[in-house]
């Protein structure tokens, strides 16, 4: 949908209130993406504050790991959607 067009286009106003396409997609995104932590998954925001704090501490390039061992996957918080 948004594939070809440059950041000028992504950004123009479409309504009145000033909404673009790119403010469109980042509002629908966050809504589904709380819909999904919140209602569906069950987090709370103590669960969210821990989250932030462990992305904080991290770099966008740390392997995922669980406990002591790396996990065999090829990708790093940079790819992974924010949500808290």
């Amino acid at each position: 949908m948004l594939e070809g067009l440059d950041a000028e286009q992504l950004r123009r106003p479409m309504t009145r209130s000033g909404l673009s396409l790119l403010g469109l997609v980042k509002h629908l995104s966050g809504t589904e993406q709380g819909w999904f932590l919140k209602t569906y998954a069950g987090f709370d925001e103590r669960t969210c504050e821990r989250a932030r704090g462990v992305v904080a501490a991290g770099s966008l390039d740390d392997v995922p790991c669980r406990g002591e061992k790396k996990l065999q996957i090829r990708t790093g918080l940079r790819f992974v959607p924010a949500g808290c």
